[in-house]
């Protein structure tokens, strides 16, 4: 997908808040770099500060996770072990984000980034949206 493409899917694509908010079991968004994180056992979920749609005020600014984590998950380049994932494929990874986000475009992929980073499996839209697993194992 183009650059210019990925624009215009960001562009069209709003996110409510409350679909943000289901990826926590408590229900806590946090506002770093540049996204808004919700947090749960073992996952993090990433999301464009640009595709937001509703009140952020209850959002919370800090990283909730290690900050390298964080930063791991939005800006390491393609991993080991990258496959695009069909809408079906998407729904055995992350059934929440098969039901909530739209279902085309995901990629998966493991990424670290060194020794003080465990591995990550990482499942990206092309609107940017990021689901990471923490210790993952990869086939």
């Amino acid at each position: 997908m183009m650059a210019t493409e990925r624009a215009s899917v960001r562009a069209l694509l709003q996110v409510p808040m409350a679909t943000v908010a289901r990826f926590a079991p408590d229900g806590r968004v946090w506002r770093a770099f540049d996204h808004l994180l919700a947090v749960g056992p073992g996952s993090l979920a990433l999301f464009p500060v640009g595709l937001m749609d509703g009140d952020m005020t209850r959002v919370i600014d800090g990283c909730p996770v290690p900050w390298l984590e964080a930063w791991t998950a939005i800006d390491a380049p393609r991993g080991a072990h990258v496959r695009a994932l069909t809408p079906e494929g998407l729904a055995l990874e992350s059934p929440m984000a098969a039901a909530l986000l739209p279902p085309y475009g995901w990629v998966a992929d493991v990424v670290t980034a060194g020794e003080t980073v465990p591995t990550l499996r990482r499942l990206v839209a092309p609107c940017g949206v990021r689901l990471v697993w923490v210790g993952c194992r990869h086939d």
